[in-house]
């Protein structure tokens, strides 16, 4: 023996680097689903110092039985960005958190997580290739699906303006060999998130092309000379076509670029990060019972969101030991729904509304409320939102307002967001499938049933606007308000802006001077003007009216 600690460490991203993590690491390798950790270890008759799980991207392996273990135990979130509607009750059996996205800490402690830090993706480094020896000017790998519609505005964008090779369905290992043939390389990102491309990219020596976002990317690198940045597709265009003509400038900063990566974010930066994360992590994690319903609460959202490999009716069995608690209750009735079983779900959500069950739990309430709409049962639903009891400080419910399903969609969607339960990024919500659970899905179901009611499409657009990767729903909810408000130039100035993100350039110029002729028509040019510059601080856009 060594005389480290022993750490098991599960599903391990970064193996071939393991030696450069500070304890005796024994791998494993389960398969999809759910993993009973304390059996397994049991069996191998290992007493860990420590555990460590690192997120797999496909579908996930839950580790059961870590409510067990008076160790250490880390997890490594790749995409909290995306999963965090579940990983919230699976980080907190953690005494520590990784997160590959800086401003993810904050919520993963808030979700009860003992300790959280962000250590985010990495890359080895290619052999450095001159400029002059690389055959093409601009490249971007990635898979372009209906999935991701701003990807494919993206690459269409590109592919209009640049010599573009393109690799949609390369294998991982082949990646960076691509990209030390390229001098640019512009990136995107679903969500705003720091992407494993950009490393890859860095370290294959290329000028990356990342968008700007509040993601601690200046920790990362240096803008301007390391990478570049940009704020919307005519900034990225302005970028690119600079670069292509100052190819000296881009090898600086690409130089530069993969010199930090070899400094500071290789694959053994990443292992030592997360050994120190690890060893130093007070216990803080909950044992027991307690412990068991976190697990529970987050193998159901797992399975509701397709995730999970596991039968449902043992994670509906495993939530029935704690559903006095909203939480797994409300779990419980989604994964009902979900396997078609509304009437038996209304069954057991009436059984504990009738009885007084949590009067004031929002989403309690809203599931009842959803289940009854659902089986076209409005009087019950309405029912049931006169009978909540709104928390203090909350506004009295104008009762008599809720006229239909669409309303009183909208009335749930009102009062989810006040709690703070305002979307769940990642979650592939399917109103034929799911039971919506936050105030952006209440505000989808409503405008399903009623599209232009206005005050919703209001609602439902400022919901978003704070979140990254949002474009596509608000430039529906922006296309509606501003074809029923063309006097508002306010409105067309901002879906013209969104336009842009999004890589729909000439849409975007050509909403943005509807809205500038509709202000100059009323006066208010000078105000538009000032607004434009507000939001386009390179000029760009100016530029391309």
């Amino acid at each position: 023996m060594s005389g480290k600690p022993l750490a098991v460490y599960v599903s391990p991203g970064l193996s071939p680097w393991l030696e450069e993590f500070p304890a005796q690491v024994v791998a494993i390798h389960p398969g999809p689903g759910i993993f009973d950790l304390e059996s397994a270890l049991a069996q191998r008759g290992l007493t860990p110092d420590l555990i460590i799980q690192d997120e797999v991207l496909a579908p996930r392996t839950l580790l059961k039985g870590l409510e067990s273990f008076d160790c250490p135990k880390l997890f490594w979130s790749l995409d909290p960005h995306l999963n965090h509607y579940w990983q919230a009750p699976y980080a907190a059996l953690f005494d520590a958190v990784a997160v590959t996205q800086k401003d993810w800490i904050e919520p993963m402690l808030r979700a009860g997580a003992g300790r959280a830090g962000w250590i985010t993706w990495c890359s080895a480094s290619a052999p450095w290739t001159p400029f002059a020896d690389r055959p093409h000017q601009t490249a971007f790998v990635g898979r372009v699906t209906e999935f991701r519609p701003m990807r494919k505005n993206f690459v269409d964008f590109l592919s209009a303006r640049f010599p573009l090779r393109l690799e949609t369905d390369l294998p991982y290992d082949r990646v960076q060999a691509v990209y030390a043939k390229v001098r640019l390389a512009p990136n995107e990102s679903f969500r705003g998130e720091i992407t494993e491309r950009l490393f890859i990219a860095a370290g294959a020596g290329c000028l990356v092309a990342e968008p700007s976002a509040d993601n601690g990317l200046e920790e990362l690198f240096q803008p301007g000379l390391e990478v570049a940045t940009y704020a919307d597709a005519l900034e990225l265009a302005d970028i690119l076509g600079h670069y292509a003509t100052h190819p000296g400038e881009a090898e600086r900063l690409g130089r530069a670029a993969w010199e930090r990566v070899a400094r500071e974010h290789r694959p053994e930066h990443r292992v030592q990060a997360l050994g120190r994360l690890a060893l130093d992590a007070p216990a803080s994690a909950p044992r027991g019972r307690a412990g068991e319903l976190l697990f529970w609460l987050a193998a159901a959202k797992c399975l509701e969101s397709g995730l999970l490999e596991a039968p449902p009716e043992r994670v509906i069995q495993g939530l029935a030991e704690y559903q006095e608690d909203p939480r797994c209750l409300v779990a419980i009735l989604s994964l009902l729904a979900l396997g078609g079983q509304d009437r038996d779900a209304l069954a057991v959500a009436m059984r504990y509304a009738t009885a007084g069950f949590a009067p004031s739990d929002a989403g309690f309430l809203a599931c009842c409320c959803s289940l009854a709409l659902r089986l076209q049962e409005f009087d019950l639903a309405k029912r049931l939102y006169e009978a909540f009891d709104p928390a203090p400080g909350e506004p009295v419910r104008e009762v008599r307002k809720v006229r239909g399903p669409a309303d009183l969609y909208a009335a749930l969607g009102d009062i989810l967001a006040r709690r703070e339960q305002r979307w769940r990024p990642g979650f592939p919500f399917d109103p034929d499938r799911h039971l919506p659970a936050t105030a952006s899905e209440y505000q989808r179901m409503s405008l399903a049933l009623e599209p232009d009611n206005q005050a919703v499409l209001r609602k439902a657009e400022a919901l978003l606007r704070g979140l990254p990767g949002s474009e596509t729903h608000r430039l529906a909810y922006l296309s509606e308000l501003s074809l029923r408000n063309r006097e508002d130039f306010r409105l067309g100035l901002s879906l013209g802006v969104t336009d842009l993100k999004a890589f729909r350039v000439s849409q975007g110029l050509e909403e943005i001077r509807l809205a500038r002729r509709q202000a100059q028509a009323q006066g208010k040019g000078a105000a538009f003007e000032r607004m434009l510059a507000a939001q386009d601080p390179s000029g760009v856009i100016r530029a391309g009216l």
